[in-house]
């Protein structure tokens, strides 16, 4: 089974942001499909 992990931020009227990983759920435990991000700042750099 595969699901996905969509955490995000909404600023209303302003932007919202959403980093999207797919993980596979096996018998072994959950596995992520690519880098797993942990801080917004990672993929865009420090604001």
């Amino acid at each position: 089974m595969t699901t996905s992990n969509v955490p995000g931020i909404d600023l209303p009227g302003s932007f919202g942001v959403r980093i999207e990983a797919i993980v596979a759920i096996i018998p072994e435990g959950p596995e992520v499909f690519g880098p797993m991000v942990e801080r917004i700042e990672e993929p865009f750099g420090p604001g």
